[in-house]
């Protein structure tokens, strides 16, 4: 994929998605502008990629959104925010243990690094 095409294609999440029903952080205000990246680190996922099968193995990526619970018991900023969960996975099967999903992506906003 050429960096335009990403560019364009981010976009159009931000003009279709990334307005959608606004997020609120721990005080209750409301946040307008929804998730549009999240950055993991290499050792999360060379971790995950390490379960593994080295010909059927990869990553199935889940679109969630954060909600009053994970607020709680993660510590969390916003509810209502949009995030990817990382999973191992062969063949394209789901997850059956906790240790094959990573949700520990840092969220842009409000953790941006540029303006793609």
């Amino acid at each position: 994929m050429k960096l335009e095409e990403l560019k364009k294609l981010t976009a159009n999440y931000r003009k279709e998605v990334g307005i959608g029903k606004p997020a609120t952080n721990r005080e209750g205000k409301v946040i307008t502008e929804q998730s549009r990246s999240i950055w993991f680190d290499r050792h999360t996922i060379e971790k995950l990629l390490a379960q593994t099968d080295e010909k059927k193995g990869g990553l199935k990526i889940f679109f969630a959104e954060y909600g009053n619970d994970y607020l709680e018991e993660s510590g969390h900023d916003y509810t209502g925010q949009l995030t990817v969960v990382l999973a191992a996975s062969n063949d394209n099967e789901d997850p059956t243990k906790d240790e094959q999903i990573e949700n520990g992506g840092q969220l842009c906003p409000p953790h941006c690094g540029g303006d793609i």
